[in-house]
């Protein structure tokens, strides 16, 4: 089986057997599995830091041929972003309606109220943090600050500042804690932190929807990423509207629907990293 792969990879110029398995690596080739260069080795040899086949780093930069492990780590954190999303609705309608309904003590109330939120908001933010896990191949030349870690810590910004900010809603409207309109204006500004930290998570896959490659996603992410400033600029300039009417059609609505459009795209991410993730998976077996 392995020789009829050899001769159609050499007549089409592609897949594992492209060239003669023995033929030493003429260019700077960085291994896959750790960043090693495998210049000079041979491409039916392994990696000689971390045994990853030397084959399986060749291809170029297709998600396809990328680190298995990394990959499944990427996805998964993506399954994580878009179950989490899709859950913070019900189930914080659902805690909250029991807080309402079931004759409880008020910490516990209060409890059952922010859970669903902090769950999920928490699941969130540690998916995105698998999302962005460093590319093996990669992350030994990666600079101190770069754009991947960034956006990696605005993440985890984003999912403690949501929790801390319903916190002082809850504790504000069960009159535990008095919050100033200045004060609201402050707090409600610290959430800004949550575009951003989705505006360089989607910047960071759509260089991966890029090595897929998958054309209609890098637009469709493009456009989300033109959408997101502007849902942005009215969350900060509706609280200058004295109207309900203001508040909700221009900061409720917009971002309302753009988060569900956004958490859709990140589980269209989802789909379309399977097939690499198992082809992946497939050529680190042979």
């Amino acid at each position: 089986m392995a020789d009829l792969d050899q001769l159609r990879d050499a007549i089409t110029g592609e897949g594992d057997y492209a060239r003669a398995p023995d033929s030493p690596i003429e260019r700077d080739t960085i291994c896959q599995g750790c960043g090693y260069n495998l210049r000079g080795i041979a491409e039916s040899a392994v990696c000689p830091e971390c045994g990853t086949p030397a084959a399986f780093s060749i291809k170029g930069d297709r998600l396809q041929y990328a680190n298995p492990k990394w990959l499944g780590t990427v996805r998964r954190g993506l399954l994580i972003a878009s179950a989490s999303s899709l859950l913070y609705v019900p189930l914080s309608f659902v805690l909250g309606a029991l807080a309402f309904l079931l004759p409880l003590p008020e910490w516990i109330q209060i409890g059952l109220t922010l859970a669903g939120p902090v769950v999920c908001s928490l699941a969130m933010g540690y998916g995105s943090f698998l999302m962005t896990a460093p590319e093996p191949r990669l992350h030994g030349d990666e600079a101190p600050l770069n754009w991947r870690r960034a956006v990696r810590a605005a993440s985890v910004l984003a999912a403690l500042v949501v929790p801390a900010y319903l916190a002082a809603m809850v504790l504000h409207a069960q009159g535990a804690w008095r919050i100033s309109r200045e004060t609201w204006s402050i707090l409600g500004y610290t959430l800004l932190v949550v575009p951003a930290a989705i505006y360089g998570c989607l910047g960071h896959l759509r260089t991966l929807a890029r090595r897929i490659p998958d054309p209609p996603l890098v637009t469709t992410t493009s456009i989300v990423l033109i959408g997101l400033p502007i849902t942005s600029v009215l969350f900060i300039l509706s609280p200058l509207r004295e109207s309900d009417e203001a508040h909700f059609w221009l900061e409720v609505v917009p971002v309302t629907l753009f988060l569900i459009w956004t958490f859709a795209l990140v589980w269209m991410y989802a789909l379309a990293l399977a097939s690499p993730a198992q082809k992946a998976q497939l050529k680190a077996r042979r």
